[in-house]
């Protein structure tokens, strides 16, 4: 961990990787595959995605992709600032990866070659860029949505003192929410993705839930399981739905 005064880095490239994430439960990776899987959920079938950060695996594609083969999009967009090798097609719906590309500075490049986005995911990525990369970041997204459009967003709750090393900005839900609101979204909805077990004992009917869970499940998959159940100000991670008000 770190204080946020020691980092001057405008970008952080760190990703999720196959090989090396995802072979031992720990609550800030398995929480990912949640958030995948809640996106889904949110997100119908014959949608126009943008994945901003999509990763060098597609992991969001995969998770929508694989469920039994139902599941299709009209379009899916992913962007990422690093290299991915093995960029996938599609005969079935339109597939387009950005690659080495940094939405913050190039977002006019994807509104002109595509039509406004239903869905725009950024899931673990705006804490990975300073405040003001994250305001052009919020802006850009909600540029590229369509009117009633939704965006997906998730990141830490910043503690106030100390954060992950590859975090360059980590956000208190009350400054986030005053960039999203400040950049014309209206805030749907926001869930916890994961809480540190004092907070979520701290509640009596998630405390009864963990006693129950915890003759199975260890620490860090209950902090996911319980985190939504609880107040998302005592999560350590939050899911925003957010929405592009229609304008006429």
């Amino acid at each position: 961990m770190k204080k946020p005064s020691e980092d001057t880095r405008d970008f952080d490239q760190t990703q999720l990787k196959l090989n090396g994430h995802g072979k031992i439960l720990h609550r800030d990776y398995t929480a990912h595959f949640f958030r995948w899987s809640f996106a889904r959920r949110l997100i119908p079938t014959g949608a126009k995605i943008l994945d901003i950060g999509c990763g060098q695996e597609l992991p969001l594609l995969a998770v929508m992709t694989s469920a039994l083969g139902q599941y299709r999009p009209e379009v899916y967009v992913g962007c990422d600032l690093n290299t991915i090798k093995n960029k996938p097609t599609s005969s079935n719906f339109e597939i387009k990866i950005y690659d080495n590309f940094n939405f913050v500075d190039q977002s006019s490049e994807i509104m002109r070659n595509h039509k406004p986005f239903t869905y725009v995911t950024c899931l673990e990525v705006i804490e990975h860029m300073t405040p003001a990369h994250g305001l052009r970041l919020l802006r850009g997204i909600y540029d590229a949505l369509e009117n009633g459009g939704y965006a997906f967003i998730s990141t830490p709750c910043y503690d106030g003192r100390r954060h992950a090393k590859n975090h360059i900005h980590e956000y208190s839900t009350t400054e986030l929410a005053e960039a999203i609101t400040s950049s014309g979204f209206m805030i749907v909805q926001r869930i916890g993705t994961f809480a540190d077990i004092k907070e979520i004992s701290k509640d009596r009917l998630a405390y009864d839930m963990m006693n129950r869970l915890g003759t199975y499940y260890d620490n860090d998959a209950i902090s996911c399981m319980l985190a939504p159940a609880i107040d998302p100000d005592k999560a350590r991670n939050n899911f925003w739905v957010l929405k592009k008000e229609e304008t006429f």
